[in-house]
This record gives C-alpha cells, sequence and structure tokens, in this order.
C-alpha cells in the first residue's frame, strides 16, 4: 500500500523521468519546485482563486516558468497545455474525507487528461469509524419536554 501526502511530490523513484505533472490544489510553490525538481518535463497547477496570480510571479522569480504552468479556473473550464499527463496530484480530501472533497474533479482530470498506466497521489484513502452515543443530546431531541408523559394512558 503507497501513499503520498499531497504536499510531498513523489522521490526520483517513483516520478517517471520526463514526466507530465498536473497538480490540482491551491497553488503551493514548494511541491511544484520540487516536481521539477525530481526531473518532471513540465508541471501543470490548476487553481480557481486569484491568488495564482501571485504564484505566477513567484514561479518568475524563481526562474521556473519553462517547467511550470499556472492556469487560473475551474478544473473543467481550463484548456492544458498538454493533451495528457503522467502523473496527477491533489488534495480532493474534505473533512470526514468526502465532504466538500474535489474527488468529483479529480476522476474528471483522470478521465480527461491522465495517461494509460498513470498515477494519482494520494492514490488511497481510509475512514475510521466508531459508534458513540451523547446520552443528553439524546433526551433532549427524543425525551423532550414536548412529549409530556402526563398524556399518556397506562392502557395505552
Amino acid at each position: 500500500m503507497r501513499y503520498i501526502h499531497p504536499q510531498h511530490v513523489p522521490t526520483p523513484s517513483l516520478l517517471p523521468r520526463k514526466a507530465l505533472c498536473l497538480r490540482m490544489s491551491p497553488p503551493n510553490i514548494a511541491p511544484l519546485r520540487f516536481a521539477v525538481k525530481a526531473g518532471a518535463k513540465h508541471v501543470i497547477a490548476v487553481d480557481f482563486s486569484s491568488i495564482i496570480e501571485k504564484a505566477k510571479e513567484i514561479v518568475a522569480v524563481n526562474g521556473m516558468s519553462d517547467k511550470i504552468t499556472l492556469l487560473q479556473g475551474k478544473m473543467e473550464e481550463v484548456q492544458l497545455p498538454f493533451p495528457e499527463v503522467d502523473i496527477i496530484i491533489s488534495e480532493w480530501m474534505g473533512y470526514f474525507l468526502l465532504y466538500e472533497s474535489m474527488l468529483d474533479t479529480v476522476l474528471w482530470a483522470r478521465d480527461r487528461y491522465l495517461k494509460k498506466g498513470g498515477l494519482i497521489f494520494p492514490d488511497k484513502a481510509t475512514i475510521f469509524l466508531a459508534g458513540i452515543e451523547d446520552g443528553e443530546y439524546k433526551d433532549e431531541k427524543i425525551n423532550c419536554s414536548c412529549r409530556s408523559r402526563k398524556h399518556i394512558s397506562k392502557d395505552a
């Protein structure tokens, strides 16, 4: 089982040389730079927020404009500069894993852009559940004063 935190980029042994990487998340520059340093041919980052303009400035100052492309917009609406990518890296998880997540968008990008045999990071997730009881909450909702026991007949 392989799990790589989305803030981290695959090590050179996991990143195919000259790979095209797509990052779908807030444009944190560090993982983009790491992907380039690990041998990515080109890295594309897509984000809807306007912070991407500042990220473009940072990429330019670091001399990586020829290796990193930043696109502002929804993943489903932007046009990538390459028809396919080798790797998709995304922080798709919401709280409780799926609530407000980007999983639908990642699956769309996978179907549209990921090469056959391509990689998605992270590619696995686990939800752990435990049953609990909140007695006070239960009493408040079920045994509330609106259900006065005075009106209940003993014969019922």
